[in-house]
């Protein structure tokens, strides 16, 4: 289905983006070749911007300190993303000691966030269990034999279902 839907616009995303670089290349090639008119500096200085509005117009950013990953939060998600086991990719270890820490927090990590979703999930069985008593004592709108009719006519077509 994700195939039949997805897959002709990423085709034609990937044909447009070869001819786009195509285009891309052929007009710098040409501002490349009006070089051997200048003097060596100043075709020195033309081939660096040239080749800099290439590399922008690539999508290619300049490395710079103040766009790193591993920040604080940059951390926090990660380590969420390891013990939620999603695993986006986005960010990931590079050394062996981040890759070895990532999975023994993994071995820990992940059995504890389960044991807290089956908590969470008793808590919230627990209040619902608690709305519904409040709301079969306390108002007519619901029954109070609708409980026993709705597990009855459960049981009922469980039973029937395997016959």
């Amino acid at each position: 289905m994700f195939l039949a839907i997805e897959g002709p616009n990423e085709e034609y995303e990937i044909r447009k983006q070869i001819e786009e670089r195509e285009k891309l290349l052929e007009d710098t090639a040409y501002k490349l070749n009006t070089v051997k008119a200048m003097t060596p500096l100043q075709a020195y200085n033309h081939t660096v911007k040239t080749l800099d509005e290439y590399r922008e117009n690539l999508g290619v950013k300049n490395p710079s300190l103040n766009n790193t990953q591993w920040t604080f939060w940059g951390s926090i998600y990660y380590s969420m993303t390891v013990y939620t086991t999603i695993g986006y990719g986005n960010i990931a270890t590079q050394t062996t000691i981040g890759r070895v820490l990532t999975i023994l927090y993994a071995f820990i990590g992940i059995p504890v966030a389960l044991i807290s979703l089956i908590a969470l999930g008793g808590l919230f069985a627990r209040l619902c269990m608690l709305l519904w008593s409040f709301m079969t004592r306390g108002s007519g709108v619901v029954s109070k034999d609708l409980e026993k009719k709705v597990i009855d006519n459960f049981y009922n077509k469980l039973f029937i279902s395997y016959l």
